[in-house]
Order: C-alpha cells, then structure tokens, then sequence
C-alpha cells in the first residue's frame, strides 16, 4: 500500500477539503489542553492515520499552535520500515524488531541507528513549510538522509495543515524540524541511542520551541495479525478497544512511570505500535516522574482502506507528555 500517496489524495479530494475546514471551525481558539502541554514544555502526540479519523486531533493541535505561535515546531517522525526505498527497506526487514539477535545485527543497526532530519523546504499540497537550519548540530545519533525519507508519509497530514491553516489565515507558517526517529533499540538490548537523541532534542529546543511526536499506538486484525495474535481477543468494537486503551496504557506506564523500556517495547510488539521507538526518546527527554494523559482513543476501522473482512483497526491516539 502507498500510504504517501493515498493520504495525499485524501487531503486532495474535495470532501477531504471540506472536512478539514470544518474541523479548523471547531478550534477556532485552538484546545486549552493541549495549549497547557505545550506551554509547559511537553509533547503532543497525534495519529498518522486517515484523515478522517485522525482529523479532529490534527485541527485541534494545529489551531493551538497557531494560537501559541512559537519560533518552530520539532516534529518527531515515525520511520516505517514499509516505506524506506530500495535497498533500505530490504536490509530494514533484515533487523526483526521483536527478535534482534541476528546475523549482521551490529552491521545493519549502524546503518539506521539513532534519527534523520529534513532540512530542504517541505513541500505540502498547500504550500511549503520552512525547515529550521541543521547547520553544525548532527552528527552520529542525528543524520540527514533525504533519499531514506522519500516514501516517508507519519508527518505529511500534520505539515499539510499546518500549510493550510497559515494560508487559510494569510500568516507566515510555523517553522519545522523534522526528526524522524529510527532505531533506538540496539542488538544486546540497550536503550543509549533513545538517551542520546533526547540530549540532542535538549540542544534545540528552547523556550520558544513546540515539540510534538506522532505515533499509531495499535495496528491488530485482519492485514495486520496472525490468526493466532486474533485468538481470545474481543469481537466487538467496543470490547476491542477497551482492551486495547488498557494495553496501551500499561505500556506507557511501564515506559515513563517503571522506565522499563524493555518491557515497554515487549507490548508493543504486540500491539503492532509503531511508537515503540520514539517513546523511550520521549521518557529519557522528560526524565524521572514523566507523565502521560490519553486524550483520545478510538480504533479506527480499516477494513474497508485494506479491503479485508473485520476487524481491521488502527489506533487514533492523541496523547500528551509532561515532565515530572
């Protein structure tokens, strides 16, 4: 499936437009909970799923920042595996994420370690956002990487609306950076890489910046699981997703409240998450006594987008870190 492109037709389709104005209508003010994050110097985390499912979180983070107007806005990325281009996404498949300890282990790790930037303008169906200059600040942990990140879709909805809204208010759009978070987790098990990109986060975020993540916190059912994963697990959407919002929750609990991020990564493995890499970046950035609120959660149906018979679900997760 090209995600790039269908979310992009998505955006493009005159219902989707219509969708996306309505939704900036509800948050003309932005959302007083997300603003309080924010201002306090923690993170946002919103889906990279449909925008029809993914909208109303997107809307309400875009118009807050809009409303905050800080200097830029860090963005951490998801980095689909799925998405890289050829010869990346075959030697990508070769570092299993729930079995490490594989031949070329160290040698395949070296290669996608740590996190890659954008720095060329980011272009948008609605116009281009700026990327803030990474003149003299990568290195080892935090590379550039353009032709890695070329099918890479977790922020395109996000850098979208924030294109659109600027336009839509004839205002300057906010700044970006970029940093799309690759592996954190090293073959004998070590969580360094997760510490080191949180100390690069502490050299370029300042009081004027907006630090926001994303992240699919579960991908479960038909296309994403084995029979055997679906055996003994709810049928009904509601029971699914109170067992699933139980999950996920036990597993940031583990992340930031135990700081067991072995443990953390172990769920979300079952869970399918695609955040298993940015949180443990996310828990050493806050450091002891972070915290987290589910502001929503809702397992959006995929079914019909993957054409297979329920259920085929997709968490829409907007949550929100603090420091302790």
């Amino acid at each position: 499936m090209d995600w790039k492109s269908y979310y992009r037709a998505e955006l493009l389709s005159p219902e989707g437009r219509r969708y996306i104005a309505n939704l900036f209508a509800r948050y003309p003010r932005g959302e007083p909970q997300l603003e309080r994050i924010l201002e306090r110097g923690g993170i946002v985390s919103f889906p990279h799923t449909s925008i029809y499912y993914a909208g109303d979180s997107l809307a309400r983070l875009v118009t807050t920042l809009y409303k905050l107007r800080p200097g830029k806005v860090v963005a951490l990325g998801v980095l689909h595996g799925g998405a890289l281009p050829e010869p990346y996404q075959a030697l990508y498949r070769g570092l299993s994420t729930n079995e490490i300890h594989v031949p070329r282990a160290e040698e395949l790790f070296a290669i996608f370690r740590g996190a890659f930037v954008k720095t060329a303008p980011l272009e948008t169906p609605f116009g281009h956002l700026l990327a803030c200059p990474t003149e003299g600040l990568l290195g080892d942990v935090v590379r550039e990487a353009e032709e890695l990140l070329s099918g890479e879709f977790s922020l395109d909805a996000f850098f979208s609306l924030l294109a659109l809204h600027a336009a839509e208010r004839r205002v300057e759009p906010i700044p970006v950076l970029p940093l799309f978070v690759s592996l954190t987790r090293d073959p004998r098990g070590s969580f360094e890489v997760a510490s080191e990109i949180a100390q690069w986060l502490s050299g370029v975020v300042d009081a004027r910046t907006a630090l926001v993540a994303t992240g699919d916190l579960v991908h479960y059912g038909n296309g994403y699981s084995s029979p055997k994963e679906m055996e003994g697990k709810p049928r009904d959407p509601a029971n699914l997703e109170s067992f699933f919002l139980r999950r996920v929750r036990h597993s940031l609990d583990l992340a930031l409240r135990e700081r067991d991020y072995a443990g953390f990564f172990a769920i979300c493995a079952e869970l399918k998450s695609d955040q298993r890499q940015i949180v443990p970046v996310i828990g050493e950035y806050l450091g002891a006594g972070a915290s987290y609120e589910i502001l929503r959660f809702e397992l959006s149906d995929y079914s019909r987008i993957l054409a297979v018979p329920p259920p085929c679900v997709v968490a829409s997760a907007l949550v929100g870190f603090s420091a302790g």
